[in-house]
């Protein structure tokens, strides 16, 4: 008798779950068809790269996640290296230049000064943590020290320029963010490397690693194009999906299922779920928060920058107004000139309703007050991660009122272990990729366990 487990979702927990349920099924006899629904027309999910050329010169781009975050026992590194792809060394090397809202070049004493008074506020913060109750805000927590510690308008830019980089980390603001969970997640030592060939890529490889064919009676497909509608667990698990290409709609009747799908989507969709999810599971899903950050990729002819800036940083009059680009050539020399900027929090939103025009306008504005010379792009990517119906923003944090035993929760399988939740939502290490891959891992080991339980029974 054969056993169907579907993975709900081909982004990096989904792809890691199918990855780690097939290696042990390449030399099992066991009769299993895994099956993976994804509802864009390509894997990767909130891990999407794309290549940008210029003659002999090309770069992969990451729109989404970029970075491995602490690549010291990091199983994310481990797994670029094994498939052989490029990164850079970490922050080791890092150059960052920041420039005035007038254009003018912050100095680096200036900066640290800043720097230091306000990771000083932060740190007597992080030593209140455990104590307060109730919780509160981040913004509330510090605000009246940040007052204290700096008194002229200028200072105060500065101030929330430094916050605003700590808010980069959560997607969201200092207003929204728990100050009693701020910062306390677990988190791998070591540098940040960029994934120079993308975290798209590795995905793909993680993919194609896996053959259609495992043993004579386990198969493995992944189905684009597949819009989850319901998932019925009154029985086995039933699950109903679109067919984007056929416009037609189809079932497929499952003994397990991992549900992959992003919190953002899981806060909209409270009816995909028959019977509904326990109220503790759906307490979660409303209470941890979920960020956002977007990305403008801006193609040049020529490099009008410092090639030696890794970034170049704005300190805006209004906190996160296009903070920072990256210069990509720094990480790649193969790289035509490129710079990615990055925005977060609310202004990430607020530009989804903005036209790709406008938005570069708005970019290159702001290089014209730092360069004389600034040229039209040749080529650009805007991301709109809040519009894309798919992931309704981009990771979670730690919101007011959330728990780090919310996490726990989400990870936790419903339905007497029919349905398995993955995802970065579902890990102690939220928010990063390494912690949307250990969740499929995770689930795989969890639904492998399941499997030999039946065989041998």
């Amino acid at each position: 008798m054969s056993t169907t487990v579907v993975i709900i979702g081909a982004g990096m927990s989904g792809i890691s779950c199918a990855y780690w349920l097939c290696k042990p099924l390449r030399r099992s006899t066991a009769h299993v068809n895994i099956i993976v629904l994804e509802a864009r027309n390509r894997i990767g999910g909130r891990t999407h790269s794309v290549t940008l050329q210029s003659g002999t010169h090309s770069a992969v781009v990451d729109l989404g996640a970029t970075w491995i975050e602490g690549d010291l026992l990091n199983p994310i590194k481990e797994m670029v290296e094994k498939f052989g792809l490029k990164y850079s060394n970490g922050s080791d090397l890092m150059i960052e230049r920041t420039f005035d809202f007038d254009g003018q070049l912050i100095t680096n004493s200036e900066l640290t000064s800043i720097e230091k008074r306000v990771n000083s506020i932060l740190s007597d913060a992080f030593e209140e943590q455990e104590f307060l109750e109730p919780d509160a805000s981040v913004f509330e927590h510090v605000k009246e020290r940040i007052e204290q510690k700096f008194q002229t308008e200028r200072e105060i830019r500065l101030a929330n320029y430094v916050l605003a980089g700590y808010e980069q980390y959560d997607g969201a603001s200092t207003e929204k963010l728990s100050m009693k969970w701020f910062k306390r997640n677990p988190m791998f030592k070591g540098n940040y490397p960029l994934v120079v060939d993308g975290y798209g890529t590795l995905c793909n490889k993680l993919a194609e690693s896996i053959p259609k064919k495992l043993s004579p009676q386990t198969t493995f497909e992944i189905k684009l194009e597949s819009i989850v509608e319901n998932i019925n667990c009154t029985d086995k698990v039933t699950i109903t999906y679109l067919n984007n290409a056929t416009s037609q709609r189809e079932q497929i009747v499952a003994d397990y299922a991992v549900c992959t799908i992003p919190l953002g989507v899981l806060k909209q969709s409270e009816k995909l779920f028959t019977p509904p999810l326990s109220i503790e599971k759906r307490e979660c899903i409303q209470r941890i928060g979920y960020g956002l950050l977007n990305k403008i990729v801006l193609q040049f002819e020529t490099e009008f920058w410092d090639p030696l800036d890794s970034f170049i940083g704005h300190a805006a009059q209004l906190k996160n107004r296009f903070r920072m680009a990256l210069n990509m050539r720094f990480y790649n020399n193969r790289s035509p000139p490129i710079l990615v900027f990055i925005t977060t929090c609310d202004f990430a939103a607020e530009i989804e309703s903005w036209t790709d025009e406008q938005i570069i306008q708005e970019c290159l504005n702001v290089l014209k007050m730092i360069y004389k010379r600034v040229e039209t792009p040749t080529a650009y990517y805007i991301t709109r991660w809040n519009a894309d119906p798919f992931s309704m923003g981009s990771y979670s944090h730690t919101s007011v009122g959330t728990n780090m035993k919310d996490f726990e929760t989400m990870s936790q399988p419903e339905f007497g272990g029919k349905l398995g939740f993955a995802g970065e939502a579902t890990s102690q290490h939220y928010s990063t990729v390494h912690g949307a891959f250990m969740s499929g891992e995770r689930e795989a080991n969890r639904i492998y366990r399941l499997l030999k339980t039946c065989s041998n029974q």
